[in-house]
């Protein structure tokens, strides 16, 4: 009797830490947004009509698309985030022009997810670009502050996360209006990878368990058992 207690009482140790170590990273939200505006300022008379046509960014929110090359996805390695986003500034002017003070439209790209650990988590970051201007993509917790903060040219990052809420977060640098004379311009993020995988000593503790549950067995005697 004693045995099939502390059995059971190994039991549910074990799924507690195989719970513990499956909801140790928590998805609270996402967003995927996209964003275009404008700006045409027509030349005065007699040249042209003078008018300002000016359209200001507009953005659409929504989750995460799901594919491929852009997903939030949760399995035995933990949760991983792959992105990848382009966006431009157009100069739609061949200077000089003859109707216009400046022509211009642009389109921004960004995602922003939030999640939180209730253990220590390992982390790795990677990702390319090759825009000739940068994009912004960082890691920021509530109390542990950045991680990493990085525009353009991606450095690989790996670390341990401590138990905190954080936010993984990227932006094109394409918002417009721009000064007239500037030339047409991307941003974008390549293969924007962060994964976040339960540490090994959390795995350790749920086969260290399940060795002592296997091992213990009741202890068997050639003495006959009194009974009152």
């Amino acid at each position: 009797m004693k045995f099939f207690k502390a059995a059971l009482v190994c039991v549910f140790s074990i799924l507690g830490i195989s719970h513990s170590a499956r909801a140790a990273v928590a998805l609270l939200s996402q967003d995927w947004y996209t964003g275009d505006g404008s700006l045409r300022i027509d030349l005065p008379p007699p040249a042209n009509d003078g008018v300002t046509v000016s359209v200001p960014t507009q953005y659409t929110h929504g989750p995460f698309p799901q594919t491929a090359t852009n997903a939030i996805t949760f399995g035995p390695g933990g949760l991983n985030v792959l992105v990848n986003q382009r966006g431009a500034w157009i100069n739609v002017l061949t200077h000089p022009s003859l109707l216009y003070q400046t022509f211009q439209n642009w389109s921004v790209v960004g995602f922003d997810v939030q999640f939180t650990i209730d253990t220590p988590e390992s982390y790795t970051f990677s990702g390319s670009s090759a825009a000739s201007q940068g994009y912004y993509i960082k890691l920021v917790g509530s109390n542990t502050g950045t991680i990493f903060n990085q525009s353009q040219f991606f450095l690989a990052s790996s670390g341990i996360l401590q138990p905190d809420t954080y936010t993984f977060s990227g932006l094109s640098l394409t918002n417009g209006p721009n000064p007239a004379w500037y030339n047409s311009y991307y941003s974008e993020v390549i293969n924007g990878s962060l994964t976040v995988t339960p540490e090994p000593t959390s795995l350790a503790l749920i086969a260290l368990s399940s060795s002592f549950l296997i091992r213990r067995r009741p202890r068997r005697s050639s003495t006959p058992q009194r009974h009152s």
